[in-house]
């Protein structure tokens, strides 16, 4: 099928999709041009995909695994990876975004910290790891993760464990001075 006609016949699909979801979106409240910048935005993330997945050669591979739940018993820890490409060596885990900028920020290094810190406590092997910007072409970006720094994604871990094993949650104040700003933390138990 030609390019063309591909990305045609996935505006068609993703319009009827719209479509068939417009009384749960008319539930948002949102104004008519907030309703159309989500639908063109949404429409041109999908697109971007279908761009990257073409480049990359995607109907010739297998099918990743979608939203995979990795656990650790050990350190107790849990996350929910978008995408696992288990046919490239080392495997490739994928988390999505729909951010306006492709910065790989600290945060999103250290989604992928954990993610690869899971994957290796799951299956012995330490992924490649990246985020796919939805916003652009070509928005894979890749992050290296080497042994070291799977070691401070385990100190992360266990510092948190350590600091956070009472229950009541006057015991953990917010100091960002955003909370106290922005939410009025009211009310009993609060």
């Amino acid at each position: 099928m030609e390019y063309s006609d591909l990305r045609k016949l996935v505006t068609e699909l993703f319009k009827d999709e719209w479509i068939n979801k417009k009384a749960g979106l008319l539930e948002l409240n949102l104004k008519k041009d907030e309703m159309r910048f989500f639908l063109d935005d949404s429409k041109k993330m999908m697109l971007n995909f279908l761009h990257d997945f073409i480049q990359d050669n995607g109907f010739e591979k297998p099918e990743p695994i979608i939203e995979k739940t990795l656990f650790s018993k050990k350190y107790l820890l849990l996350g929910r990876i978008d995408a696992i490409h288990n046919s490239r060596d080392p495997p490739l885990l994928i988390d999505y975004k729909t951010s306006k900028s492709k910065e790989l920020t600290d945060d999103y290094k250290r989604q992928l910290g954990i993610y690869a810190f899971l994957y290796k406590e799951n299956y012995n092997t330490i992924p490649d790891v990246g985020i796919h910007f939805l916003k652009f072409q070509n928005g894979l970006q890749k992050f290296s993760i080497n042994e070291e720094y799977m070691d401070n994604i385990k100190t992360l871990v266990l510092n948190i464990h350590s600091k956070t094993q009472l229950e009541n949650i006057k015991n953990y104040p917010c100091i960002c001075g955003w909370c106290d700003k922005n939410f009025k933390t009211t009310g009993p138990g609060i």
